[in-house]
């Protein structure tokens, strides 16, 4: 739980999940240190344990975000995989299909 190891998850896993574009590794690295983190917090010393629940906060709300972006993805998927069967059966497609 050093502040130091929590701010460079932070941006670790900031980097996977923004640049690399890989949201869910961002919010494993993210989880695994935030629970890591919350476990270690008592043991630190008073100017550590501030900046530590900073970090901590942080990371906090960035898997709040992923989780969020994460569910609104799968959803979307689903919904153009639904869109997609639905068309496949669409009159139109029949003949096609048909004539194949």
């Amino acid at each position: 739980a050093h502040p130091q190891r929590l701010s460079l998850a932070l941006n670790y896993s900031v980097f996977y999940s923004d640049y690399l574009n890989q949201p869910d590794r961002g919010l494993l690295i993210a989880k695994t240190e935030y629970k890591s983190g919350i476990d270690k917090l008592d043991d630190l010393p008073e100017d550590s344990y501030k900046d530590a629940a900073s970090h901590l906060r942080l990371l906090q709300d960035n898997i709040r975000m992923w989780e969020k972006i994460i569910a609104e993805a799968e959803v979307e998927a689903s919904e153009s995989y639904v869109d997609a069967s639905s068309d496949l059966r669409s009159p139109q497609n029949q003949d096609q299909l048909e004539t194949i």
